[in-house]
């Protein structure tokens, strides 16, 4: 039996405004609150999540047995919209994968920048720019430029998410569980898989 390398989130759609791509596991637990929340706020975005569960897909199919051809990259990752990479490690390793990709210029890795001291696991994701809020404006930012129709709900979505930050950031010892936001449970999304 051939392993599973790559899972879609329900949240696929046929042409997206943007490719939320993550590895790692708390790089995903970042990437699927981010993709619940901009469901819940922001309905009319296509966005498209796909977790990888084995790096080396990312590469030419031509370089390494496990590479996806063209056309199975591109129902992954589409064509021309942004991709943002949230990832667990050094964000070379992703680009050094994509870079034979077309449109490789497209992607943005999120990955671990070594900078700064760090007191909570909230800071180190934070510093990073892998958690969710990080991520939140990361896709907004993307999708402004693509989608006029929803300037007046990305404006006000920004302006949500960083009091939810700036809450969170300041509450006793950084401590994610005891915001609202962070207490909800992750419920089991149907997931596509090849």
């Amino acid at each position: 039996m051939k392993r599973r390398s790559i899972a879609s989130e329900a949240y696929r759609s046929d042409q997206p405004d943007v490719v939320l791509g993550c590895a790692g596991v708390y790089p995903t637990a970042e990437a699927v609150m981010a993709a619940r929340l901009l469901s819940r706020d922001l309905p009319s975005l296509r966005l498209r999540l796909v977790n990888v569960t084995d790096l080396l897909i990312l590469e030419l199919d031509s370089f390494h047995p496990h590479g996806l051809n063209e056309q199975r990259f591109v129902d992954y990752f589409g064509v021309d919209c942004p991709v943002i990479f949230n990832f667990h490690g050094y964000p070379s390793a992703i680009k050094q994968l994509l870079w034979n990709r077309p449109q490789h210029h497209r992607f943005r890795i999120n990955g671990y920048r070594e900078e700064g001291t760090t007191t909570t696991p909230l800071t180190l994701l934070a510093v990073n720019q892998i958690d969710r809020f990080s991520l939140l404006d990361q896709i907004l930012n993307a999708v402004s430029e693509r989608r006029d129709d929803l300037d007046r709900d990305i404006s006000d979505l920004r302006a949500k998410y960083s009091d939810q930050r700036q809450a969170l950031t300041h509450s006793p010892n950084g401590r994610c569980n005891e915001h609202p936001v962070f207490q909800s449970r992750q419920r089991h999304a149907s997931v596509s898989s090849i």
